[in-house]
């Protein structure tokens, strides 16, 4: 029987010690590592820890909190096995989990899949990244800042061009805003790595700029050879223009299909990657901890 609490705790430690009449140890075991797994959580949700140092964390804390439960004495005298009650401890320490992280992600955090080629390159098909969930009605967002605002299939991510009173006219690379050109330099041409997903028609002739507005320095990619027809746009009061960083693709999301945003509809700050799917199969490790500004 002792195996099998063994066994119990690997699964979720302190179930071994309520399947073997243990109460206040296994209830205290299940309590302390809940408090560890939603603080590691927390610590990548809120405090922006890389999320696979936060798992190797967990993964240091798990073995020493499983040496401690088997070094642990045995009960004083033999005990009739509790099944019911270790069952019970594994439904306890879901449902706090799962509360405990849905908690998290809903008051603090917003997960946004990356659907389409609006980011692309910086941000890749299929990658989950963590969002800070920002009240950007108290707070405007700065001009050239990235935001996640909610769309017609979900949040997405864009960058802040234009706020209320601005005059936007875009043509090709170029922007005027306020009749003032914006300042940008271009800094050469893509190259993605041949393991990558490439998108051939995104990336061929596509180059990298460099762009000024207000005190932000940021990048954007436009295809050479692409035109697009010219946009002037007035943001209405209390909204903001958005445009994706790869301004060329033909699939953009952003002001020029949804026209100007309500601040109300830009929720959060986009971080770091959380995980990256690729498409046809398999992760992209290198991607998990990357920031795009």
């Amino acid at each position: 029987m002792n195996v099998a609490g063994h066994l119990c705790d690997l699964l979720v430690p302190g179930t071994g010690r309520l399947l073997l009449g243990q109460p206040v140890s296994g209830w205290g075991a299940i309590g302390i590592w809940a408090g560890v797994v939603l603080c590691v959580s927390a610590s990548v949700c809120v405090l922006g820890f890389h999320p696979l140092r936060a798992l190797l964390a967990l993964a240091i804390l798990y073995l020493a909190f499983e040496i401690l439960l088997f070094l642990e004495r045995p009960a004083p005298r033999p005990v009739r096995p509790n099944p019911g009650s270790a069952l019970a401890g594994a439904l306890v320490f879901v449902a706090v989990m799962g509360v405990g992280v849905v908690g998290l992600l809903g008051r603090w955090c917003v997960p946004v899949v990356v659907d389409g080629l609006c980011g692309f390159p910086g941000y890749l098909p299929g990658e989950v990244v963590l969002a800070l969930r920002t009240d950007y009605t108290a707070t405007r967002p700065e001009a050239g800042e990235l935001v996640v605002a909610r769309g017609p299939d979900g949040p997405f991510i864009a960058r802040v061009v234009g706020l209320g009173g601005d005059r936007v006219s875009l043509s090709g690379p170029s922007m005027v805003i306020n009749d003032a050109v914006v300042e940008s330099e271009a800094m050469g041409t893509v190259r993605m790595p041949e393991n990558e997903d490439t998108h051939p028609d995104e990336t061929r002739s596509l180059r990298l700029y460099r762009e000024d507005i207000g005190s932000r320095s940021h990048p954007f990619f436009f295809k050479v050879g692409v035109v697009l027809a010219p946009l002037n746009h007035e943001v209405p009061g209390g909204q903001a223009f958005l445009l994706c960083d790869n301004r060329s693709t033909s699939i953009a999301l952003d002001s020029r299909e949804l026209g100007s945003l309500p601040l109300d509809d830009l929720m959060a700050r986009p971080g770091m990657v959380l995980w990256s799917w690729r498409p046809g199969g398999g992760f992209r490790f290198h991607r998990i901890g990357a920031v795009w500004e």
